[in-house]
């Protein structure tokens, strides 16, 4: 990241003069308002601003760098060297600036004001807009620690510029409906009744995989679609290279807005049961990553490649979707589920909400989910039994608790905290998560049934998630303990940045 120029150090001098002298300020300063600047930064092409910050502290600093929309700001000691204060992400960025300026600042203090040319922050919601900005300036600074994950996810994207365009209209055989748009899939736990000639209805083996599922590619589609599509909007968010949006907005474009190609905003036909029904309101969990999707579209908006008819037919496709989500039977009957399909229910109606501009939506599935998801569904002890009851019990205990830590990352976004929800005995997201870590450890052996290879690097991305939210650097620990090898290489390094 460039340290300031000698021009706006010159402006500096006379932004000082301004702020110390009350008869030369402008209209719009705040000479009898600390802790903020003495006028509204303005930013050049660079993406620079000479500013001049009266007194307050670091943390009113970095409050009024972000309300200017500043991802970082150079401060100069007595001693003439300059600092750094990352503005937003995790607090372990910025140790070093505030033991600095422990003691705040006592008189208006010149100050540059930095962001990437021609860049806001990212309409994300269940990624955080502050800590992909501060990635993004230590990447343009060259920071060492991110070059092999920086180097991974473009090995990512480069891949994903061959990949798709992925199409819901590309399988052979249509749903009942006779239309190739509608998405399908079939019920993975559901086999044959061997006591049927027919093997119809087809009979529960929960965990089991029937591969006949795999005849209908929609699901996996989807799935590369959006895999594809998320690596391809980071890669230009943090280089800014306009390929990469040009091939996403292709992908999105493909899956959600060609009439040869669309799909239909809904889920009728997904994870039916053969000789039962046409489709369940399971099917929704085949969608369960729709987050990362809007997240997607987000990251890229600022590039021409997403034209103005691309955001209003996303933006009408996802408000069909809601629709349904929240007024078919399906959709009604999902959201009643009582496990991790009604978790992941409410992440997607939230995380579409916000992308709508509906918080008052999402503000209140976000304040139920206190009591109807987290509550409702975690022990004092921390144990999920609806979970623990499956035959893959600790993979649907930690993606349970992925769920919720979703919609607690949702919930930042519109201002609802369920990092801390804690019921009145006890219930609450970091208790089911401390009740984990000594099995992922190893420390307790796991005896709840797992019909597949026990993986205790199932639950690293939560421990990184949650060594952010909670500021733990016991949860650093054991995050590093399970971590993929090399841990330097994981991709979460750029968008859930950690301390070392």
């Amino acid at each position: 990241m460039p340290r300031p120029t000698v021009p706006l150090l010159r402006g500096l001098v006379a932004l000082i003069l301004a702020a110390t002298t009350p008869w030369l300020l402008p209209a719009s300063a705040h000479a009898d308002s600390p802790g903020t600047f003495a006028r509204t930064p303005a930013f050049s092409g660079a993406g620079q601003a000479a500013a001049v910050f009266l007194p307050g502290s670091v943390e009113d600093l970095e409050r009024a760098a972000k309300v200017a929309g500043a991802t970082g700001a150079w401060v100069q000691d007595g001693t003439g060297a300059f600092h750094l204060m990352l503005v937003g992400g995790p607090a372990f960025l910025k140790e070093g600036f505030s033991a600095r300026f422990a003691g705040g600042f006592t008189t208006a203090t010149p100050v540059t004001l930095t962001r990437p040319a021609g860049t806001a922050p990212a309409r994300v919601f269940s990624l955080d807009p502050a800590a992909l900005a501060a990635t993004r300036t230590r990447l343009q600074a060259k920071d060492p620690l991110l070059a092999a994950a920086s180097a991974r996810l473009l090995r990512d994207a480069d891949r994903a510029m061959r990949a798709g365009p992925f199409a819901v209209t590309d399988k052979t055989k249509p749903p009942p409906s006779g239309d190739l748009h509608d998405f399908a899939s079939q019920s993975p736990y559901y086999w044959p009744d061997p006591a049927k000639a027919d093997g119809l209805p087809y009979i529960y083996r929960d965990g089991e995989i029937n591969p006949e599922r795999d005849a209908i590619p929609d699901d996996r589609a989807f799935g590369s679609m959006t895999s594809n599509t998320e690596s391809l909007s980071l890669a230009y968010y943090f280089t800014g290279d306009e390929k990469y949006a040009e091939r996403a907005a292709l992908l999105l474009r493909t899956w959600f807005i060609d009439p040869r190609t669309k799909m239909n905003p809904n889920l009728n036909y997904g994870q039916f049961v053969p000789g039962k029904n046409t489709g369940t309101p399971a099917g929704i969990i085949d969608t369960h990553v729709m987050p990362q999707v809007v997240d997607a579209i987000g990251l890229i908006e600022a590039s021409p490649a997403l034209t103005s008819d691309d955001r209003q037919a996303l933006a009408a496709w996802f408000s069909a979707y809601r629709t349904w989500l929240t007024t078919a039977k399906l959709g009604l009957d999902e959201g009643k589920a009582t496990n991790n399909h009604g978790t992941f229910y409410d992440a997607q109606v939230v995380s579409i909400s916000l992308y709508l501009g509906d918080e008052a939506r999402a503000r209140t599935v976000l304040e139920a989910a206190r009591e109807r998801r987290i509550a409702a569904q975690i022990e004092p002890s921390g144990q999920q039994p609806r979970e623990l009851a499956r035959t893959k019990a600790w993979s649907y205990s930690v993606f349970n608790l992925d769920a919720m830590f979703n919609l607690a990352a949702l919930g930042e976004r519109a201002g609802v905290d369920l990092w801390n929800y804690e019921s009145p005995d006890g219930r609450g997201m970091r208790r089911a998560l401390d009740w984990l870590v000594p099995y992922a450890l190893g420390s307790q052996p796991w005896t709840a049934q797992q019909i597949t290879p026990f993986m205790p690097g199932e639950l690293y991305p939560l421990l990184r998630r949650a060594s952010v939210a909670y500021n733990s650097a016991a949860y650093r620990a054991a995050a590093a303990r399970i971590a993929p090898t090399p841990a330097d290489a994981d991709r979460r390094m750029l968008t859930i940045p950690i301390a070392r």
